[in-house]
């Protein structure tokens, strides 16, 4: 089967072997963190396979992999702050990223602001979103995104809210963002803005106000 191992995580990036049981590759380099992408990146090399590509190209395309839109997308950094945005609105997906931030940058506080995608996504996992939060310091709960639907009575930003264990969490209204990371953020910090509605808006606005507080950023 499909397998990879000696996977070892290396700054930002990350580094693996892969085998097929018939095809090898020897210490691949990922510019991705975390172990879900090197998860990701194994089954993507066994569809590229099974579609015909040429194995010897394999290692030169993990390498350039730059990832995907708002996926651990590295937004702002200095040497003790680091802002990351992230699409992941699902339980399983924010455990992941959470998972890679820990394992990246240990013993950071880690700082989520979450909005809740659809109602329904809300009420069906309330109790796996409240349990993947709980593996930040700080949550910042917004209003969910309706998308397409008409609100379910009973199902709002408190729903999550409630299930979150171990965490500073808070309802957090859009117009108070920039307050509240003015509260929350202290040195050595991991701030995440994570959800598939339209908190992707605040991205530039975050980014200016950190810019703007503290005069400098390292991926400039």
């Amino acid at each position: 089967g499909i397998q990879a191992y000696e996977i070892e995580g290396k700054g930002w990036k990350m580094r693996f072997s892969w085998t097929d049981g018939e095809i090898h590759f020897e210490r691949l380099k990922l510019p991705l963190p975390g172990r879900h992408n090197v998860e990701n990146m194994t089954l993507a090399i066994g569809m590229a396979l099974v579609a015909g590509a040429d194995p010897e190209k394999i290692p030169s395309a993990v390498k350039s992999f730059k990832g995907i839109y708002r996926r651990m997308d590295r937004v702002w950094e200095n040497d003790s702050l680091i802002y990351i945005d992230d699409y992941a609105h699902h339980p399983a997906e924010i455990r992941a990223v959470l998972g890679a931030v820990k394992e990246v940058f240990p013993g950071r506080e880690v700082i989520v602001i979450f909005q809740p995608h659809l109602f329904s996504r809300t009420q069906d996992f309330q109790q796996e979103f409240g349990k993947a939060l709980s593996e930040a310091d700080k949550v910042g709960v917004m209003d969910i995104y309706p998308a397409r639907e008409k609100t379910i009575p009973g199902i709002t930003h408190e729903t999550i809210l409630t299930k979150i264990e171990n965490a500073e969490a808070i309802h957090l209204e859009r117009k108070l963002l920039q307050y509240t990371l003015e509260d929350w953020i202290t040195e050595e910090t991991v701030l995440l803005t994570l959800g598939a509605g339209d908190i992707d808006k605040e991205v530039d606005n975050i980014q200016t106000w950190l810019t703007n507080k503290y005069g400098h950023h390292n991926n400039q």
